[in-house]
């Protein structure tokens, strides 16, 4: 069996375990479906495919760690709140910086942020923040939620407290990233750059 049939059918079972738990709630009753498609599998000799289907559960698991995520979410909506978090993304333009950010406890959850322009902010800085914060709009909740963002602020008061406290990896290879955007803007025209 080729590369690209394996990688297709790992990824149709994986899809059909996303689709079982997000029906059933219960990754045991999904894991039972998979157990009688692989033993189906057996029956017709399909071992590859029996062996695959193990994957249905692979998804499942993923489903149900996804939307328990997602329901411990506690954010403070509609009110004047103070917390801090770490920033996991940034986006900087001249006049102001999109950052999204980890709450710390007592709260749970990130938060999209439109803050001015200072300060200058970069990955891993543990920063305070004073603001209102809003659901985003019903237009873009679902944007927003792909990647598990559940709140917006527009230009709160933001202090830092510390940095580095992000990922030490990923933090290097952001580094690397804007260093070598750099060179880029400083040889070639913006245009091209």
């Amino acid at each position: 069996m080729s590369i690209h049939n394996i990688a297709f059918w790992v990824c149709a079972f994986f899809l059909i375990g996303v689709f079982g738990a997000s029906i059933f709630y219960q990754i045991l009753i999904v894991a039972v479906g998979a157990f009688l498609i692989s033993f189906y599998f057996i029956f017709l000799k399909k071992y590859w495919l029996a062996a695959l289907a193990l994957f249905i559960i692979a998804g499942a698991f993923y489903y149900q760690v996804a939307d328990r995520f997602q329901r411990n979410v506690n954010i403070p909506f509609g009110s004047q709140s103070e917390f801090t978090g770490v920033v996991g993304e940034l986006d900087q333009s001249v006049s102001a910086q999109k950052i999204v950010v980890g709450l710390q406890s007592p709260y749970s959850g990130k938060i999209s942020i439109n803050a001015k322009r200072y300060p200058d902010l970069s990955y891993g800085d543990l920063i305070k923040i004073k603001g209102v914060v809003n659901k985003p709009l019903a237009t873009s909740e679902n944007y927003y939620a792909k990647n598990n963002v559940f709140a917006v602020m527009s230009f709160p008061e933001i202090n830092i407290i510390s940095h580095g406290q992000g990922n030490f990896i990923k933090s290097k290879l952001l580094d690397f990233k804007n260093k070598l955007e750099a060179n880029f803007k400083s040889v070639l025209p913006s245009e091209k750059a």
